[in-house]
């Protein structure tokens, strides 16, 4: 806590050395002009930018009738995601092969997750109220800090403008599956408001491949912000809420078996609530100020046996004042943040840690060429202080070809489950450290797109848990391994003013260096082909995905064949601002699963209604 508020002063009272900072992380990114704003935490054109990005509008999310973030998010080259079951099951996302906890997510700048495991849950992330996300490959600790290892996404939700209005969404599906969502947003009384509502649920599948009793789930979002103008600059309070239960299975007495566990429950809850105002100090120079509080829940319960009956709770507590500079040729950010994470296992343990860092970007052209320059220092407790850098290059090569260049360091903070963990966690662990850089060639045309990155990355003092003996019913993490991963992505893109189809693939070699074992849930290849039209008031697209083979497990003894799923979805407008709409998940019928005994969505379908008042 006293550090938390060392930090905090030291914030207020070095605002104006601070000068050269800026707005930079929400620039109400659905109604701006097109710009990338995590790449450098500060807005810069598209073609400014060196880091490996790719932004998702609120037009692909919206033509893509995706249910959830990761459905859209496993269509994108360098990302494999996977799922222990059907709806609602833990899903775990990996970037440029990265582990799940080496990705950064933040919502609205506010990043979130879990503290006691180190991850986020991908399950429950409906694509409810969001305007863009945007996906920055490669290590990024130099603007973000601990765990953006493999990269970070960013959601940003919607805000409204323009006269009041509304939308209303309702779908059934097979499986018995129901969802309705409405949302009102515009500006009344010089505010800016946007609030929107969904609930959805299925009956599912078995968590368990084996078993036959089916696993359903239940899921409740809502998200809204509210924007004041206040003199040149504004004030915003943004906030979302989610709730999911679903049904898992276990290993029950005697056989100790993955299957059947018919009562056994999780009940998953994530908010996020920040406050942030802008003010235009000259032309040049913009401050920003943001205080908010992530939450992250899961709750276990069985009334049959024990074991499966706990609480595991984060609460992530941050504030961030930063500021931009407005250079003849560039721009430069620089800040100043903290968070302190407090996390318990309800019965067990609880513990916290507090990070505060400083930071400065530069984004800079000069005769043409486009380059990045960023250090960064973190004070944590309990573990060392943390230096970390990342520099990058855009060099034009004509004819619409840029060659860009990015090279940075990275950190991973122990989790609190491994610092605190009764009778097995290690308050000695050091942060997992990662050194990356990638190549790429880009190419911009009028109607084509395209980029072939290579990269690699090395992670050293990765954290294991592993027996204290030979033997031993006991674990504990320690610092003892090391991973080395190198790839090429893909990306293809042809429009016409009716059309889209798009290729993304991956080639990836993810290695344990120790054992030489591929890392688990890492696929050697992977990809989709996906496309989209419109013909008056039909639209039609869909999604082909590949996941090549894989290990399900570390030691590499479970294999994975190759899934290939291909999703269709459709939408006519009946009258005006009303349509119906169609979509069908797994049509290939493909039940290969993301981990070795889990069961799989199968081949479903959905139809539905959607209007705007």
């Amino acid at each position: 806590m006293n550090s938390t508020r060392t930090t905090l002063t030291l914030a207020l009272a070095t605002s104006t050395l601070i000068a050269p900072l800026a707005l930079a992380d929400n620039p109400d990114p659905d109604l701006m002009l097109p710009v990338v704003v995590t790449a450098a935490r500060m807005p810069q054109a598209p073609e400014q930018v060196t880091a490996d990005t790719t932004v998702i509008d609120q037009a692909a999310i919206e033509q893509s009738q995706a249910a959830t973030v990761a459905d859209l998010l496993a269509a994108q080259a360098g990302i494999a995601v996977a799922a222990t079951g059907g709806p609602g099951s833990q899903t775990s996302l990996f970037l440029r092969g990265t582990n799940s906890g080496h990705v950064l997510v933040l919502i609205d700048g506010v990043r979130v997750g879990s503290a006691t495991s180190g991850a986020f849950d991908w399950s429950a992330m409906s694509t409810l109220n969001i305007a863009r996300i945007e996906i920055v490959r490669g290590p990024q600790s130099t603007l973000y800090g601990a765990d953006a290892v493999g990269g970070v996404i960013q959601i940003f939700t919607k805000r409204g403008r323009g006269p009041l209005g509304g939308a209303i969404k309702a779908e059934v599906g097979g499986r018995g599956s129901r969802s309705v969502a409405g949302s009102v947003s515009g500006t009344t009384g010089g505010v800016d408001l946007s609030l929107a509502a969904r609930q959805e649920q299925t009956d599912g599948v078995s968590a368990a491949a084996a078993g036959s009793e089916l696993d359903p789930f239940k899921l409740r979002t809502v998200s809204g912000s509210a924007t004041v103008p206040v003199g040149e600059g504004e004030i915003r309070l943004i906030g979302r809420w989610q709730e999911g239960t679903a049904g898992l299975d276990g290993y029950p007495a005697p056989l100790y078996l993955f299957a059947d566990l018919p009562n056994y429950t999780q009940t998953s809850r994530q908010q996020a609530i920040h406050l942030e105002g802008r003010l235009p100090v000259t032309a040049d120079w913009t401050v920003k100020l943001q205080a908010g509080q992530s939450k992250d829940e899961s709750i276990g319960s069985d009334p049959a046996d024990p074991f499966n009956n706990y609480t595991f709770a984060t609460t992530i507590q941050q504030a961030a004042l930063t500021g931009e500079f407005t250079l003849n040729d560039g721009r430069l950010v620089t800040g100043i943040e903290t968070h302190k994470d407090k996390g318990e296992s309800v019965g067990s343990f609880s513990g916290s840690r507090t990070q505060s860092a400083l930071f400065a970007s530069l984004a800079q052209t000069t005769g043409g060429i486009d380059w990045t320059l960023g250090a960064r220092m973190d004070r944590n407790t309990p573990y060392a202080d943390q230096a970390t850098w990342r520099a990058g290059l855009g060099i034009p090569l004509g004819a619409g070809l840029k060659l860009t260049a990015n090279a940075g360091s990275s950190f991973k903070a122990p989790t609190l489950n491994d610092l605190y963990y009764p009778n097995s966690g290690n308050p000695n662990l050091k942060p997992e450290k990662g050194l990356g850089w990638d190549v790429g060639l880009h190419a911009q045309g009028e109607r084509f797109e395209g980029a072939l990155t290579g990269f690699e990355q090395r992670i050293g003092d990765l954290i294991v848990w592993s027996p204290v003996s030979p033997g031993s019913w006991t674990y504990t993490p320690a610092n003892v391994a090391s991973a080395k991963i190198q790839g090429i992505e893909l990306h293809l893109e042809a429009t016409t003013e009716a059309t889209r189809v798009a290729l993304d693939w991956t080639w990836l070699r993810a290695r344990d260096e120790d054992q030489g074992h591929w890392l688990a849930r890492r696929p050697a290849s992977s990809g989709s082909l996906s496309g989209s039209a419109t013909w008056g008031a039909l639209q039609a697209g869909g999604v082909l995905r590949f996941i090549g083979k894989r290990y399900s497990d570390a030691t590499n003894t479970q294999l994975l064949t190759a899934t290939r799923r291909l999703e269709l979805h459709g939408k006519v407008e009946v009258i005006p601002g009303w349509s119906l709409t169609a979509r069908g998940v797994n049509l290939t019928d493909d039940t290969t699963p993301d981990a070795t005994g889990y069961g799989v969505l199968g081949r479903t379908l959905y139809a539905g209604v959607e209007g705007r008042f």
